[in-house]
């Protein structure tokens, strides 16, 4: 196998209770097969909470739990600390909460590694992170699928090479985007002519994650209608382009298996120029610039509203 990752991955950790906005709540957490065997056989008193709150999906023959109050993770205790690592070692987390705020995506051989926004510790590290630079390691494994790898890397290089123009360009980071979808784009000028009222519509169609998810995503589109776009900072400027170069990064690769690269694009405009919304939303509510810990905040809403959801992403990548 051949693993890439951002370099940033090395530089992530956890930081459990501090976090503002912890993981351990907000969804239902899953639980593969061989943690559900362990939590059946966990000892007592434990056993007996697993008992509780583990239900078997029948479709998929996995587990999970049910939520607490607030869709809490039933062992999320009072300290925001998680019960199971306390009594058990993390070792026994099950693979979603363990490999979280980390996302993979293999196609035969290859295997690509980043991390999702949705985590605010990581948005941290990202928004002061200099330009990314990928790592690689290889080992011995095979892959589970067989691929095509001349197309595979004919995807990758194109991916690392608009990467490249975007870090390097001295051009605004959307003028640089336009050029790139005009040079490789099936349709380039349809990528560009969805207006912001329709884009709004989209996203506030969602089934929405919770209720602060629905007030931000509807004071966009509220925003949108009163007071048109406003203008940004130059920190703006540097944030939205490495926001840029985190969605070619984490979608690019797609193409692989969607063969249209205007899928690819829509889905990294769309979610730009949200984000562009939402900001603009956010400053004309609260009348000042934005911080590094806005956009943090920003980021992380959008991320786990839309790139936790295999079918939004696709939604939004059709036309």
């Amino acid at each position: 196998m051949i693993y890439e990752y951002p370099d940033w991955v090395e530089t992530f950790q956890c930081i459990a209770d501090r976090c503002p906005d912890t993981c351990c709540a907000g969804w239902e957490v899953g639980v593969d097969r061989d943690t559900c065997e362990l939590y059946r056989k966990a000892p007592e008193p434990l056993a007996s909470r697993f008992r509780q709150v583990m239900r078997t999906d029948p479709e998929t023959g996995g587990c999970y739990f049910l939520p607490a109050e607030k869709m809490r993770c039933p062992f999320l205790n009072e300290r925001n600390l998680c019960d199971i690592i306390i009594h058990l070692g993390p070792d026994a987390l099950s693979m979603v909460c363990d490999e979280y705020p980390r996302y993979f995506n293999e196609i035969g051989d290859y295997q690509q590694m980043d991390m999702s926004l949705s985590c605010m510790e990581f948005g941290r590290i990202f928004f002061s992170h200099g330009d990314m630079v990928l790592k690689r390691q290889e080992d011995d494994l095979a892959g589970e699928t067989e691929a095509d790898n001349e197309r595979l890397l004919a995807v990758l290089d194109l991916r690392d090479e608009m990467i490249g123009r975007m870090q390097a360009s001295d051009r605004p980071w959307k003028e640089t985007l336009m050029a790139l979808e005009r040079e490789y784009g099936q349709e380039p000028e349809r990528l560009f002519s969805e207006t912001d009222d329709h884009l709004c519509r989209l996203m506030n169609a969602q089934e929405m994650l919770d209720a602060r998810t629905a007030q931000v995503f509807g004071e966009v589109g509220r925003s949108v209608s009163a007071h048109g776009q406003g203008e940004s900072s130059p920190e703006e400027e540097g944030w939205f382009r490495k926001l840029a170069v985190y969605f070619i990064f984490r979608y690019m690769p797609d193409l692989y298996r969607d063969t249209d690269t205007d899928a690819e694009f829509r889905l990294i405009n769309r979610s730009l120029r949200f984000l562009e919304l939402m900001c603009d939303a956010r400053r004309q509510k609260e009348h000042r610039e934005l911080t590094v810990e806005d956009i943090i905040d920003i980021a992380h809403l959008y991320s786990r509203q839309v790139e936790h959801s295999s079918e939004i992403v696709e939604r939004l990548k059709k036309e």
